[in-house]
């Protein structure tokens, strides 16, 4: 069973225009289950209109928006199971959720403007800035499934690497089958250092062994 991910969208502080791309990058992750945009509606009508989106309505209290994701987010994770978030915004109220969500091996995708505080940037497993089409174009139309394998690799290298160091291969294996119900075996290198060695610009892997450690270079981003 593939693991949940949820889009949540600060409504308030993204613009509407930039939603096809919010889905491009979301979509190179996984399909969503959630996808909820928040912010008081009476001033949202564009976001409103976003189609299979829900707009939950905020109020018009300060950071209320912010709040309100907060908790749903905290929510999605600890009573439904959720592995992966998309978190909109570039307020850098959202660095502590984010940091949150990865203490709980969560893979949380930060997409913002160029507003986005690096605290922001840095909290989440990986950050896009929304309006740099630098990554789309050098990516094609569709991402293939070693790219979305790679996210969810490099998610639980620096969720579980201490002093990065790096995590043991055998471990990978397994929490990559514990939470995406993924097997190596079913793509053509069969083994996870078959993988691993054939992108040498990703991954950076210790001499064979029983504790071989495997770890996720920064020029493979």
């Amino acid at each position: 069973m593939t693991e949940k991910m949820a889009i949540l969208i600060d409504g308030e502080n993204i613009s509407f225009d930039t939603l096809p791309e919010i889905l491009d990058h979301s979509r190179r992750i996984g399909p969503s289950c959630v996808q909820r945009v928040y912010g008081n509606a009476t001033r949202l009508p564009a976001w409103a209109q976003a189609a299979g989106f829900k707009l939950v309505h905020s109020g018009t209290g300060k950071n209320s928006a912010d709040m309100c994701l907060t908790i749903e987010a905290l929510e999605l994770s600890y009573q439904h199971g959720f592995g992966s978030f998309v978190l909109v915004s570039s307020d850098s109220d959202f660095t502590h959720l984010a940091l949150k969500l990865r203490e709980q091996g969560k893979f949380v995708l930060g997409l913002g403007d160029h507003r986005a505080p690096e605290m922001f940037r840095e909290a989440c497993s990986m950050f896009r800035e929304l309006g740099d089409n630098s990554a789309s174009s050098c990516d094609g139309a569709t991402a293939p499934v070693p790219k979305t394998l790679d996210l969810k690799i490099r998610a639980a290298v620096q969720s579980h690497s201490k002093n990065s160091s790096g995590i043991e291969i055998t471990t990978l294996g397994q929490i990559m089958f514990k939470q995406h119900g993924f097997k190596i075996s079913s793509l053509e290198s069969k083994n996870w250092r078959g993988y691993l060695s054939q992108n040498p610009r990703k991954y950076e892997l210790d001499p064979k062994g029983p504790h071989a450690k495997v770890r996720f270079l920064s020029t493979g981003v």
